[in-house]
C-alpha cells in the first residue's frame, strides 16, 4: 500500500460527523472520531470515545495489516486500521465493547 492511495478527506459513514483530513507531508486534523480513546495524554475528548486534534501521521505495515498512526501534537496517539469493504478503502478503530467505527471517503460529484 502506499501512502498515496489514503491521503484525502474521510468522514463518518452514513453521514456521521467525524472527519479526518490526512494530508500529503505527514500531517492531519481529526474532528469527532470515534476511536477507544477515553482521555490523557492530550488527545482532546469531546465525549466518551469522540476526540478531536491535529498532528501527524505515518502508515504503517503492523503484522500483516495496514493501519494509519495519529500522533497527537499535544500527545497521545490513535491507531486506525486499513480495510476493504464492498471494493472501498475504509478506516476502522475500535468502539465501545466490541463495536467499530468505520470512516470512508465522501462519493465524489
Amino acid at each position: 500500500m502506499d501512502e498515496s492511495e489514503i491521503i484525502g478527506s474521510w468522514r463518518g459513514e452514513d453521514g456521521g460527523a467525524a472527519v479526518l483530513v490526512l494530508e500529503k507531508g505527514g500531517r492531519f486534523s481529526a474532528n469527532s472520531l470515534n476511536t477507544s480513546y477515553t482521555g490523557g495524554a492530550g488527545v482532546e475528548v469531546i465525549s466518551k470515545e469522540v476526540i478531536k486534534g491535529k498532528g501527524e501521521w505515518s502508515l504503517d505495515d503492523y503484522v500483516d495489516e495496514w493501519v494509519v498512526n495519529l500522533r497527537f501534537e499535544s500527545g497521545g496517539t490513535v491507531t486506525l486500521r486499513v480495510a476493504t469493504r464492498k471494493r472501498e478503502l475504509v478506516l476502522w478503530a475500535y468502539v465501545g465493547d466490541g463495536e467499530s467505527s468505520i470512516i470512508r471517503r465522501p462519493e465524489s460529484g
